[in-house]
Order: structure tokens, then C-alpha cells, then sequence
């Protein structure tokens, strides 16, 4: 990618020209444009270093459709955004959690109430502990970098 040329007025100011306007008429910004295009990037810059690939989330599709179906009964039942209120300690999520699994293990695929997987329902009491009670727990920096750099090289190998 180039680097802008500094700014030189001399150059877009030339006596005479449709760059120099009479007041109140507008300067000539095609004038402007055409000279600085060869130092434009080809392609839109992004700044995404460091942030988290997103798009990993559409790799599982049938969670996010369970979990679309559990906050849409959720929705139904309590309140659309309801959940976002918060204030539940962590130990209702992990409870809540562990009646779905537990009724899971003794082979209920759905629950009763809402039709909805128990395995989703788990999982969105997961989802709602972190996002509500632990927003700020996401990552380890440090200990991530260092870890994925390592398993990138020994991939490598």
C-alpha cells in the first residue's frame, strides 16, 4: 500500500484554473481526486487485528437455531430482552444448566415446557453466565497468543 504524498497547496492552486474558484463557487474536487487516486488502496482498509473471527459462530449452525428457539420461547414467556435484566447469581445459570443436562443423560431430548432441545437450553445458561455475570472473562491474552502461536508452529512442522 502506498503512503499519501504530503500535501503541497502550490499544486492544486494554480492561477487560473477551475482549482482556484471565484468566491463562493465551489472548487474542482475531481481535479483533487484524480491526482491523490494512484495512492488510494485497492481495496477498503479494515482494522480487525486482534478482534475475534466472528464469523467462527456460523460454523454451527444447529446451535445457533437452538438458541434462536430457546431465547424465542424465552421471548414468549417472560419478555423479549427479559433475560438481559440480570441480576441471577451465577449459581441459578449453573443449576439451571444442570437440570437440562440432567434430564438429557436420562434420555429427554426435549423440554417439556418448551419443546426446545435441552442440550440448547444448556447451553443459552452458559451463554446468558458469561454475557451477564463474567462479560469481561472472555480471553487471557497473554496466555492465548502465546498458546495459539505454539500450536500454529507445531502444525507447521
Amino acid at each position: 500500500m502506498s503512503v499519501l504524498p504530503p500535501y503541497k497547496p502550490e499544486e492544486f492552486e494554480e492561477i487560473g484554473s477551475s482549482n482556484n474558484p471565484e468566491p463562493n463557487q465551489k472548487p474542482d474536487t475531481q481535479y483533487h481526486i484524480e491526482n491523490w487516486i494512484e495512492f488510494m488502496p485497492k481495496v477498503a482498509l479494515r482494522h480487525n487485528t486482534g478482534k475475534a473471527p466472528m464469523s467462527y459462530v456460523f460454523e454451527f449452525p444447529a446451535v445457533m437455531e437452538a438458541i434462536g428457539r430457546v431465547m424465542e420461547f424465552g421471548a414468549a414467556k417472560y419478555a423479549d430482552g427479559n433475560w438481559r435484566i440480570g441480576g441471577k447469581p451465577d449459581k441459578e445459570y449453573w443449576d439451571s444448566m444442570a437440570r437440562h443436562l440432567a434430564a438429557l443423560k436420562r434420555g429427554e431430548v426435549y423440554d417439556k415446557d418448551s419443546g426446545c432441545s435441552h442440550l440448547g437450553h444448556a447451553i443459552w445458561n452458559l451463554m446468558a453466565l458469561l454475557e451477564l455475570n463474567h462479560p469481561t472473562e472472555i480471553i487471557n491474552e497473554e496466555v492465548f497468543r502465546k498458546q495459539c502461536e505454539y500450536w500454529l508452529k507445531k502444525r507447521a512442522k
